[in-house]
């Protein structure tokens, strides 16, 4: 019974699986190299499974809040069963899965704002392999495989990153470590304050504006002027 039944969803999932393919990576057939029909894990995505039929991987989301349990073979809250081996990082798999889907843009779980890019396959100074980040504030939508506006991004239990220094773009090489200031004097934060213009702590000839504890402008008052909080303007 359960076999036939996998066989009759087999058409909607090949459905679904078409209609996705311009988001992610969809050729997961590496991964079904037993014979037969049955279900498994991604090993870097708890938050589904695949069927595997003729060789053949077809997707599938486990319901919001719900993780496969590759023991049991269903999706369940991690809770009930205690134990999730999903490492939620396609990491170590990247040289198989970019083989197989060289255009692919796949979501990172280290930030909101990085992205696995099957295409760069060269090192940068700043990251590895296929290591890609959006420029400050964006994210990376998982929805459109591409950076977006924050505003229009849910991370979901990614991690979110807001100030600048949250992004390895803003962390500059330093010669010397012990005579560089720290990366949020050279890169104002707006983490904890309100939408609005604000002085900058460190000095007040400069003062930036934030939206959603972003810090999306740094300005320099005119000369013998300085930034006033009561009038949000230079006197």
């Amino acid at each position: 019974m359960k076999t036939l039944l996998l066989i009759l969803v087999s058409p909607l999932l090949v459905s679904f699986c078409e209609a996705n393919k311009k988001f992610g990576v969809y050729h997961l057939d590496w991964l079904c190299l037993d014979e037969g029909i049955y279900a498994r894990n991604v090993p870097w995505d708890c938050s589904g499974y695949i069927i595997c039929s003729a060789g053949i991987a077809y997707s599938f989301h486990c319901p919001a809040s719900q993780t496969y349990n590759a023991v049991l073979s269903t999706c369940e809250y991690v809770k009930n069963y205690g134990t999730n081996d999903c490492i939620q990082n396609p990491f170590n798999y990247l040289d198989m899965l970019c083989l197989y889907n060289p255009g692919a843009k796949i979501e990172s779980q280290e930030s909101c704002a990085q992205y696995f890019d099957c295409s760069q396959r060269s090192s940068t100074w700043q990251f590895s392999k296929y290591v890609l980040e959006c420029p400050y504030p964006d994210l990376f939508s998982s929805k459109t495989g591409r950076c977006e506006n924050f505003r229009n991004v849910k991370c979901g239990a990614r991690k979110e990153p807001k100030a600048p220094c949250d992004y390895v773009q803003y962390k500059q090489i330093c010669a010397d470590p012990g005579k560089c200031s720290p990366c949020n004097k050279r890169h104002p934060t707006c983490l904890g304050y309100k939408n609005g213009f604000h002085p900058i702590p460190t000095s007040s000839k400069y003062f930036m504006f934030c939206f959603r504890e972003r810090t999306l402008l740094v300005k320099k008052c005119h000369s013998n002027t300085s930034f006033s909080y009561k009038t949000s303007r230079c006197v």
